[in-house]
C-alpha cells in the first residue's frame, strides 16, 4: 500500500513512501546490505538524497523562529545525521555551540562547505560520526 505525505516546505508536492518512488528505490539498493558506510557515500555520490531538501528543515525553521531554543555558554545542540549541514548552520547562533555527526565523508565535506558562510563568533562543530568507527 502507498502512503503519500504532503510535502513540510508547504509546496503541495507529496512524497511517495512505499518501492513504487524511484528515488526511494534506489536509494534501497544503494544501501542494502552494507555494513559501512559505503551505501550512503554511494548514495551522496549519485545524488540520491531525497531527504535533502537544499535548505534548513522546515520544522527547524519554525523553531529557530520561535525564539524558544535557549542560548547560552552552557547551550550545545545535536544534530545527528546532519546531511549537508543545513539544520546545523540554521540553529547556530553566537550563543549556542551546534555539533553535527554524519557517517558519510562526502556529506560531512558538504556541511563543513556551508559552514563557512557563518561569520566567526558562531560556533559549529561538524565530525564523522564516531559511533560507526
Amino acid at each position: 500500500m502507498a502512503t503519500a505525505v504532503d510535502d513540510d516546505a508547504g509546496a503541495g508536492q507529496q512524497q511517495v513512501l512505499d518501492g513504487s518512488n524511484p528515488v526511494v528505490a534506489r536509494l534501497r539498493q544503494l544501501i542494502a546490505g552494507q555494513v559501512s558506510t559505503a551505501g550512503w557515500s554511494r548514495c551522496w555520490e549519485e545524488g540520491v538524497t531525497p531527504w535533502d531538501l537544499g535548505q534548513p528543515t522546515p520544522a527547524v525553521v519554525r523553531l529557530v523562529q520561535s525564539g524558544t531554543l535557549p542560548a547560552g555558554d552552557a547551550t550545545t545542540v545535536l544534530v545527528p545525521g546532519c546531511g549537508t549541514g543545513y539544520d546545523v548552520v540554521a540553529l547556530s547562533s553566537p550563543g549556542r555551540f551546534v555539533v553535527g555527526l554524519d557517517i558519510c565523508e562526502t556529506a560531512i565535506n558538504k556541511a563543513k562547505q556551508a559552514r563557512r558562510v557563518l561569520p566567526p563568533l558562531y560556533s559549529i562543530s561538524i565530525k564523522k560520526n564516531f559511533f560507526f568507527d
